[in-house]
């Protein structure tokens, strides 16, 4: 594999808004990247009201809104130990395209435990030899990497790897084991 990856596409800009909404933050950064965002506001890509108002995008959802929009969307989950999961990341990306991912939120987390409670939508853009560089919209516009050649922060490697196993720690395997859910994205 390469020791770095950067995508040939990004997004035009990387907001910021907080906790909530993260799903359609991070459709906006997609859509744009390939040239086809519409809308002003990222809130507005919302397929119904109550999304909006809670601020949640569910897995479903953002399937079907890049569908809307031309772009093929797959629902994965990833298996296997730290680095084969490293491995599979670095080979998505190879493809092309950015990756989604659902982790713990992780942006500003000094205490790992709350990282489980909070579900949160980021997407990946590339990577070196240790990093991950992602989109994150809970970064602050002030606290955002400039010295990345895409995105708004890197991640170690190993860390995003914890944080995306973090997500939905609660739920019980089998019924509603979400662990490592990312969706492959394609331009068609």
């Amino acid at each position: 594999m390469e020791d770095i990856l950067i995508l040939k596409i990004k997004p035009d800009k990387y907001l910021f808004n907080g906790s909530t909404n993260c799903g359609v933050y991070l459709i906006k950064g997609i859509l744009s990247a390939y040239n086809k965002d519409k809308y002003l506001d990222p809130l507005d890509y919302h397929l119904s009201s109550l999304a909006r108002f809670f601020g949640w995008t569910l897995t479903r959802s953002l399937k079907n809104i890049l569908k809307n929009f031309g772009i093929k969307a797959e629902i994965k989950f990833a298996h296997g130990n730290t680095e084969q999961i490293i491995e599979l990341l670095k080979f998505i990306l190879q493809t092309g395209n950015p990756i989604i991912l659902n982790i713990g939120s992780c942006y500003d987390v000094k205490d790992r435990w709350i990282a489980k409670i909070i579900p949160h939508w980021i997407t990946v853009w590339g990577y070196d030899r240790e990093h991950f560089f992602v989109y994150d919209s809970s970064v602050p516009l002030e606290k955002q990497n400039q010295f990345i050649p895409i995105g708004n922060r890197k991640i170690e490697h190993q860390d995003l790897v914890w944080f995306w196993g973090a997500a939905y720690w609660f739920y019980v395997r089998g019924i509603f084991y979400s662990r490592y859910k990312y969706l492959t994205v394609k331009n068609t």
